[in-house]
């Protein structure tokens, strides 16, 4: 399979994409999640977004469909999509699978993009290196979404619905929907094993 980088914004990102990427995206967009959980605010509310967790046999369709799962061994014991609401977003966070290991990098699929509103930044380990939220939380940096002006990003993206995104999830990153009136939804990848591939090796792999 070849896959065609749009945008390579290394060490944050790279959107790519292939043919047939609208077949798998339809398959999920088709199936029923078997189990939604709703985000932990840690403070901030309403709900701003929830975890759509698939069943095992739509899990090992869809990464039977997935070229991708030819070069990455993917966790397919658990397959989510985050939906975030309109005006939601994401804290300030470094990435972990169900088993709280960390994740080097995750692959996030389009499910439904309707804007361009919804806004990823990234941010370096000195921006929150004396927040309190550090030590009460070993993952989460900064939790208020809804005040990420006041930290200047090493990178901030917006991702368009035909387009796959390799994320480097292990620097501080976030997102922010609150200037949206639509839900964002994207399909969140993990490794089999996670805390031991990183971004550079997806991406030697992939490219």
């Amino acid at each position: 399979m070849i896959y065609t980088i749009i945008e390579d914004h290394s060490p944050y990102y790279i959107t790519f994409k292939y043919d047939g990427l609208e077949s798998i995206i339809d398959y999920i967009n088709d199936q029923v999640p078997y189990k939604i959980e709703q985000s932990k605010n840690f403070g901030i509310t309403p709900i701003n977004y929830e975890y759509h967790i698939y069943s095992k046999i739509v899990s090992n369709q869809f990464f039977n469909l997935l070229p991708l799962s030819e070069q990455i061994r993917f966790n397919k014991n658990f397959l989510l999509s985050v939906n975030t609401l309109p005006g939601g977003g994401g804290a300030v966070h470094k990435d972990v699978d169900q088993h709280r290991t960390y994740c080097r990098f995750s692959i996030n699929i389009p499910l439904k993009i309707l804007d361009d509103d919804c806004i990823t930044s990234w941010y370096s380990d000195e921006t929150f290196k004396d927040y309190p939220s550090m030590k009460q939380n070993w993952r989460h940096a900064f939790s208020d979404f809804r005040k990420l002006d006041q930290f200047e990003p090493l990178m901030t993206a917006s991702f368009k619905p035909t387009e796959i995104v390799l994320i480097n999830a292990d620097i501080w990153h976030a997102w922010d929907n609150t200037r949206s009136s639509n839900y964002r939804n994207l399909l969140s990848l993990r490794a089999e094993f996670p805390k031991d591939v990183y971004f550079e090796d997806i991406k030697s792999l992939l490219f």
